[in-house]
């Protein structure tokens, strides 16, 4: 219990210090934007009067970027919003996950839903064929196909399968099985059954040692194409969900300050 738990606080420390640090870089858009934060903190500033004005009102506009999320590219709609977000007019929570498609006052282009829209397709089908891809891999079996069947070989069992489906492990022929099978004969002499059982029969050391490194690679391939299919998946439903949010932050806060995003 103690070296689990040893191990779970090596692994999981460092993740505590880095993903806040992530985050922070995330928000501030830029390590550029954290370096000059940590400039006024220490009250490094400019000595020339035009660069002190236009410093802070940027430092104005990072940090109402930083506190609330919203993105926005002048002073003057940061103001206007802050007005409509006090008075009720507009929620805080309309602009949750808007910040990453630039300045919430911005229009839309025409083409820009139907390019968004497409691109998460996209991502979903990557993601829908790595899955693919993934389902006709097994764990600790390395895969060999020929005709129209798949033959799945691990250092127990030995499975055959049609190569169009999933494969199903609770089909697999054991050691025993493929013993019994070669006695009586009932597997033809040179099919690539009869290789597959032969082969997980051969118990030499330089056959194991080939046969364990196929496994692996197959388990590695099918751990990666597993990841990599949930990440497009993942990445298909946000990059979606998101643009639809900043649309509707958008329409929002266009419909009640006109003007905002535009200097009088």
């Amino acid at each position: 219990m103690f070296n689990f738990e040893l191990k779970f606080s090596e692994l999981f420390t460092p993740v505590l210090y880095i993903a806040p640090g992530i985050f922070i870089l995330w928000r501030a858009k830029g390590i550029q934007n954290v370096l000059r934060f940590l400039a006024r903190y220490f009250n490094i500033s400019y000595t020339d009067k035009r660069m002190k004005e236009l410093d802070e009102s940027w430092f104005n506009i990072q940090l109402f970027r930083f506190t609330t999320g919203i993105n926005i590219s002048t002073i003057e709609s940061a103001r206007l919003i802050q007005e409509k977000l006090n008075t009720g007019e507009l929620k805080a929570s309309l602009f949750t996950f808007t910040s990453n498609w630039g300045d919430i006052t911005r229009v839309v282009k025409r083409w820009e839903p139907v390019m968004t829209y497409v691109t998460a397709f996209f991502f979903f089908v990557l993601g829908s064929l790595a899955w693919y891809e993934q389902s006709t891999l097994v764990y600790n079996y390395t895969r060999v196909d020929y005709g129209n069947l798949s033959y799945y070989i691990s250092n127990d069992n030995v499975i055959m399968n049609p190569i169009s489906s999933p494969p199903n492990t609770s089909e697999a022929r054991s050691k025993k099985d493929c013993e019994e099978a070669l006695k009586t004969g009932v597997i033809p002499e040179g099919s690539l059954f009869d290789n597959s059982c032969k082969y997980l029969l051969n118990n030499s050391d330089v056959s194991k040692k080939r046969l364990n490194g196929e496994i692996e690679k197959v388990n590695t391939t099918k751990r990666n194409l597993t990841i990599l299919s949930y990440l497009y998946c993942i990445l298909s439903v946000l990059w979606a969900f998101t643009f639809y949010r900043f649309t509707q932050a958008n329409i929002a806060v266009r419909a009640i300050i006109p003007t905002a995003g535009r200097k009088p």
